[in-house]
């Protein structure tokens, strides 16, 4: 069926209740942080404002590069009613799984050892968390479905429920607007737990955010309705580490004006002014070069330390920096992230791809010119 020919069930009070019950259930099961349930009503005009209109919408002229086409299209959001936002928090160190022969030689050679100088994978990405999330998803909707039908409610099947992470969906929005967290100093977000279990931090901002789009309609209950969305820079307080840690000058320390004029009342409210209205700047971030090949910036070279791909200076310093301590197994692990310079620049494209195969580093968009280029620049500023 085409996806444009299908039509969103709606689930009676009663079924959409006990979905929404099992949803949470599952999810804190799964462990992730935090979740919300966000309604069409609140996330349909907030993709319109940023960019990401209907085909169908009065002010599609706005876009003629049809991006926005593409983006509805490519998510199946006709075909959706509310979205599940998710943060899933990631750890800073992860077990390194068993390899073939030739990435294990190439592991023996490039992990660090010694005095030499190292180069560094971020946290963030030394587990596929992206890809974690995704998973974790997927087992939840297949449960859900269980539960449901042994009820006698009959869901749509798996695949049309959408799962995203690292996507190009605004995720981070969404996560502000569904009362996840708050955007910190560092233009990240900071989340709120939502679960029960023991022993976690009452907030993070080690977090990868995730969306599972639910392919059906029903009235959320007021206790499964998202929560109420926190200003910038809320759980920040006077803090302004990652400010005065940022060594590009990338972060503002403030919000720009508001960038949702056409909006009133509590739909303003959901509408943040995220990524680059909230006082970042990414003409000056280190992170945004680690992945592109090219000369970079002579502010960028002075500030560089010795990132081979991302920089998180202005996570380690945060407060609220709580990632993972018992990780499960992720996979792409990376261990600690810690390679030899030395060999990471000289190394050729293909066994650049073979040592990040199945990783976060192993995307068209991450190029092994690049990596080479930030291996060889860590060897500079060591004096090597």
């Amino acid at each position: 069926m085409d996806l444009k020919e299908w039509r969103t069930p709606t689930l009676d009070r009663e079924a959409g209740a006990l979905v929404a019950r099992r949803l949470f259930f599952h999810v804190e099961k799964a462990g992730f942080y935090a979740w919300a349930l966000l309604e069409r009503a609140t996330w349909e005009p907030l993709l319109n404002q940023l960019g990401a209109a209907p085909p169908e919408a009065e002010n599609a002229n706005q876009y003629p590069s049809g991006a926005s086409f593409r983006l509805w299209d490519r998510y199946s959001l006709d075909a959706c009613g509310p979205m599940l936002v998710v943060a899933l928090r990631y750890a800073s160190e992860t077990l390194l799984p068993a390899a073939d022969a030739e990435r294990r030689s190439l592991l023996a050679r490039a992990e660090a050892c010694g005095d030499g100088p190292i180069t560094l994978v971020a946290k963030f990405a030394r587990g596929n968390w992206y890809r974690e999330c995704i998973d974790r998803l997927q087992a939840v909707v297949k449960r859900v479905i269980e539960d449901a039908l042994e009820e006698g409610i009959a869901l749509p099947p798996p695949r049309r429920w959408h799962r995203f992470s690292n996507s190009r969906l605004p995720e981070k929005a969404l996560a502000i607007a569904a009362g996840i967290g708050a955007i910190g100093r560092n233009s990240l977000v900071i989340a709120r737990t939502t679960s029960s279990a023991p022993g976690l931090p009452l907030s993070s901002s080690a977090v990868v955010l995730g969306v599972l789009t639910l392919p059906f309609s029903f009235e959320i209950p007021p206790e499964f309705r998202h929560r109420q969305v926190m200003p910038s820079f809320s759980l920040c307080g006077t803090c302004q580490a990652c400010i005065s840690a940022c060594p590009s000058g990338a972060l503002l320390g403030k919000p720009r004006k508001n960038m949702f004029p056409s909006l009133s009342g509590e739909l303003e409210e959901r509408m943040p002014a995220v990524s680059g209205s909230a006082g970042f700047r990414r003409r000056l971030c280190i992170q945004h070069y680690t992945a592109t090949a090219g000369e970079l910036p002579s502010a960028i070279v002075q500030a560089w330390s010795n990132q081979l791909y991302g920089c998180d200076i202005c996570l380690e310093c945060c407060p609220h920096f709580n990632p993972d301590t018992h990780p499960v197994a992720v996979p792409g692990a990376l261990g600690n992230g810690k390679f030899a310079a030395h060999v990471l620049a000289t190394v050729d494209d293909e066994g650049v791809r073979a040592l990040f195969k199945g990783t976060t580093l192993d995307q068209r968009w991450i190029e092994p010119e690049a990596l080479r280029r930030n291996a060889a620049l860590t060897l500079r500023k060591s004096g090597t």
